[in-house]
């Protein structure tokens, strides 16, 4: 039986030959459908929006989620992601377009916009750094962005990611000894280490 390390090798090498794969294939491709909105897949995803894709999300990208807030932190700063929820609100998704390969014909894309508005998203960072210790509290998070969706059925995946940066509101309070309780500019950095966790990660 392969090892978890060697598991885990194996899953990312598959991950990296399916993105140069989908890659690959976007370089050629036409819209065969006409924007529109699709509301039962928004029923879905609301229903199944608590007991499986949050946990589901969780599972496969906190890790690098942590990784990403990380190493977002300036010189002299440490962060740390504490405490992760997700909420309760899912996101809503409308103007589907679907693309095909000029190649094949096949389905080699899809493409939607997305917009969350969660008031029950729950993050704690703690960190530390020239001011002390100090707990961020995200409570909530607004945003907004163009995805793009990727099938990659010979490897049973597929993978998503925004088109380019999206439009993000985080909520965030800071506390920590030496500065009270508020949100203070010299703290921005954990919003955009934050922002960039979400919207980098690609998933399988």
């Amino acid at each position: 039986m392969p090892s978890q390390e060697e598991l885990e090798r194996q899953q990312k090498q598959a991950v990296a030959v399916a993105v140069e794969q989908a890659q690959r294939e976007m370089a050629a491709r036409v819209a065969v459908t006409l924007p529109e909105s699709v509301d039962w897949v928004n029923r879905l995803t609301s229903e199944l929006w608590l007991p499986f894709v949050v946990p589901l999300m969780l599972n496969d990208n906190i890790a690098a989620w942590q990784e990403k807030v990380r190493r977002g932190a300036p010189s002299g700063w440490e962060l740390a992601i504490q405490e992760m929820e997700l909420g309760q609100q899912s996101p809503r998704l409308s103007n589907f377009q679907v693309y095909n390969s000029v190649t094949n014909g096949r389905m080699n894309a899809l493409e939607c916009d997305m917009r969350m508005e969660s008031t029950s998203m729950h993050v704690v960072v703690a960190g530390s750094g020239p001011l002390g210790k100090f707990r961020a509290t995200v409570s909530g998070i607004t945003v907004s962005g163009r995805m793009r969706i990727l099938p990659i059925p010979e490897h049973r995946m597929l993978l998503w990611s925004f088109l380019g940066p999206p439009d993000m509101a985080v909520k965030l309070q800071v506390k920590g000894p030496l500065i009270g309780e508020r949100d203070v500019p010299q703290f921005s950095f954990i919003r955009n280490a934050f922002a960039a966790a979400l919207q980098a990660r690609d998933s399988a």
